[in-house]
């Protein structure tokens, strides 16, 4: 976070050598408005990807966005069952979506995925929380599903990588074996 400093205060600090100290007094009066001004510019990004759906997952509701353009988008929301999964992605094809985009929060995302997956024109995304927090502020899954779908769109996004679905059931394989083998073990102690 960069904080706006006008040019008036930037000169006055630049002008000091040896790191000298500045009095309160020589800063000139605070204009409010050039900040107010300057924090309501609105972010306008370039569309790459022409019809996209960011969605805020969570244990029992899915928020989706599709968007088409920075005005035209819908929010819709979806429980976590495979029926409601299910709609969701009937929505995306019936609604020409090419890229879907959620966090990777826990392992909600799993069945999302899962279910998405089984739709070869969408390509989905499984984007990390850290890169795509939004400004600080009232924080919704509305909005967050709002602002994921704005940032795919406008190609901002980066895809963490998800292994095959056949080296993602060998390695569930592996992990259920090394599981029984801690429990036999344990037992014959």
């Amino acid at each position: 976070f960069m904080p706006y400093i006008s040019e008036e205060i930037w000169n006055l600090i630049s002008e000091r050598k040896n790191n000298e100290s500045i009095s309160i007094s020589e800063f000139p009066k605070f204009n409010s408005s050039k900040i107010s001004n300057h924090a309501e510019e609105k972010m306008e990004f370039t569309q790459i990807i022409k019809v996209g759906c960011g969605a805020d997952v969570h244990k029992e509701i899915i928020v989706a966005t599709i968007r088409r353009s920075d005005t035209d988008y819908e929010t819709r929301e979806f429980g976590s069952y495979t029926s409601s999964l299910t709609e969701l992605r009937k929505w995306c094809k019936e609604e020409g979506v090419t890229h879907f985009a959620m966090e990777s929060t826990g392992v909600y995302w799993k069945p999302v995925f899962n279910i998405l997956e089984e739709e070869e024109s969408i390509e989905i995304l499984l984007v990390n929380a850290r890169h795509v927090k939004n400004v600080p502020g009232h924080k919704t899954d509305k909005k967050d599903s709002i602002w994921l779908s704005k940032l795919l769109v406008s190609g901002l996004l980066k895809a963490s990588f998800i292994p095959p679905v056949e080296i993602r059931e060998l390695r569930d394989l592996v992990r259920y074996k090394k599981k029984m083998i801690g429990q036999i073990s344990f037992r014959k102690k």
